[in-house]
């Protein structure tokens, strides 16, 4: 972990909520839509893969992180996306780097989803740490707010991180983030990424990059457990 400095800038969010795609529309703006994987690791640095890589393009730094509420963390912006749609995108994710078996049924990884004990606790509680003990300079951002219109959320984003705006160039960042080139940089570049290499190849990081799959998954049995549990997260986010 590097010394954390006072204008250090952190992208938070829970698992699976778009932190990635964040990363890739920031790295594109600043690289006329140049990123990749290998560089947007390198630009924004994960914390908990590799916190040793300095910021090399743009200061402050930036860190992307997963935990739940920090004090030391003084300028975030939290990514947030519903939670129903964040346990499939990470029950996908377990089985593509081989933490349950491809077997495994859905409703049996949200009761482990549910409990709180995967590595980054509940959702319902991550979320309202952060939205509860909101730091000195705070930006939510919602995944389903950049679906809509990826280019004013970036925009939002920018202005946060003191970066100057360019029309231009924010077409070009949006336009070379679009989950279809992701998807193919993912598929080009998979075994050169550490944090994929060793995972399944025929599963994809970058899946649909959609609002509302969790219907494709949950029954209603399954959707009212849902809410009894994270309903104060879904509540603070809007998704209730």
């Amino acid at each position: 972990m590097p010394e954390l400095l006072p204008d250090d800038i952190f992208l938070v969010s829970y698992p699976k909520s778009g932190n990635t795609w964040a990363r890739f529309l920031i790295c594109n703006y600043l690289t006329g839509g140049k990123c990749d994987f290998l560089k947007v690791f390198d630009m924004i640095p994960d914390l908990h893969m590799n916190p040793e890589l300095s910021l090399k393009y743009v200061k402050p730094r930036i860190f992307k992180s997963h935990l739940p509420y920090q004090p030391n963390y003084k300028n975030v912006i939290y990514l947030a996306r519903d939670g129903r749609d964040v346990a499939v995108s990470y029950y996908f994710q377990y089985i593509k780097h081989k933490r349950i078996d491809r077997n495994t049924l859905f409703s049996e990884f949200l009761n482990e989803f549910n409990s709180g004990n995967l590595p980054f606790g509940l959702w319902s509680t991550h979320v309202t740490s952060w939205l509860n003990h909101k730091t000195e300079r705070f930006l939510v951002i919602r995944f389903e707010d950049m679906l809509i219109d990826p280019k004013k959320e970036l925009e939002k984003i920018l202005q946060h991180l003191g970066i100057e705006i360019i029309p231009q160039k924010l077409d070009i960042a949006v336009d070379a983030s679009s989950f279809d080139k992701m998807f193919k940089l993912e598929h080009e570049q998979h075994f050169l990424v550490p944090s994929l290499a060793n995972s399944n190849p025929d599963i994809h990081f970058v899946r649909k990059g959609i609002s509302g799959d969790y219907l494709n998954y949950f029954d209603d049995s399954l959707e009212t457990q849902f809410i009894e549990i994270h309903f104060e997260g879904m509540k603070c986010l809007g998704y209730i």
